[in-house]
């Protein structure tokens, strides 16, 4: 058992002070109350320095800047959410939530994996992780609409005949037919949303021998 303690975009406004206030008072007391159990800070990745700062018990590995809606991946597995709002805090839970509980999907790649943390009938959710110096494919999909956020690591993305260069907060919607590669300079990671079909992938080239 762990605890992940949520940080909104919106705290972004309220002062993030080393050992003060209500986001490190939380953070010290899970680590009191529960030393054997690890405490993760999940929060939007240009807040990550400043919460790491303000939780100085805190492991720096332990901090980490992904989207919001991961937790719903660690809360399926188990994982005690604290929500704290910059005011109070709660404890959510998977009947909270309205969520159905069944453990995020990993997939592995010869360029890394793919953290499947949403599957339904409607949309699909992924974590791209790709390792430094590897690339997916050359592609395009059908039918597949697809929105993808890099969170971490740079990169460069390759849209029909461009290439553009990708970092923590670049965002871009794939439409069906549109050719496209993501290339990782370091080790990236790109959340994805996108419509149902997750077969939906026609490859017009790979490092990898992928047909």
């Amino acid at each position: 058992m762990g605890f992940l303690v949520q940080v909104s975009a919106e705290d972004a406004l309220a002062p993030l002070v080393a050992g003060q206030g209500q986001l490190a008072a939380t953070v010290a007391w899970l680590l009191a109350a529960a030393p054997a159990t690890e405490v993760h800070v999940l929060c939007p990745a240009v807040l990550v320095e400043r919460v790491r700062a303000a939780c100085p018990g805190l492991p720096k590995a332990q901090v980490v800047g992904l989207a919001e809606s991961m937790a719903l991946g660690l809360l399926a597995k188990g994982v005690s959410v604290r929500q704290w709002n910059g005011q109070d805090e709660q404890t959510l839970s998977t009947q909270a939530l309205g969520a159905s509980a069944a453990p995020a999907r990993i997939v592995e790649k010869p360029w890394g994996r793919e953290i499947w943390w949403a599957e339904t009938s409607r949309y699909l959710g992924k974590l791209i992780e790709v390792r430094s110096g590897h690339s997916l494919s050359l592609q395009y999909h059908r039918t597949k609409l697809e929105t993808l956020w890099v969170v971490a690591g740079h990169g460069r993305f390759q849209i029909g005949e461009q290439e553009v260069a990708a970092a923590p907060g670049y965002v871009v919607t794939l439409p069906p037919g549109t050719v496209h590669r993501i290339h990782a300079d370091d080790d990236l990671q790109v959340i994805e949303v996108s419509s149902p079909e997750a077969d939906d992938v026609v490859r017009l080239a790979d490092r990898y021998g992928r047909t």
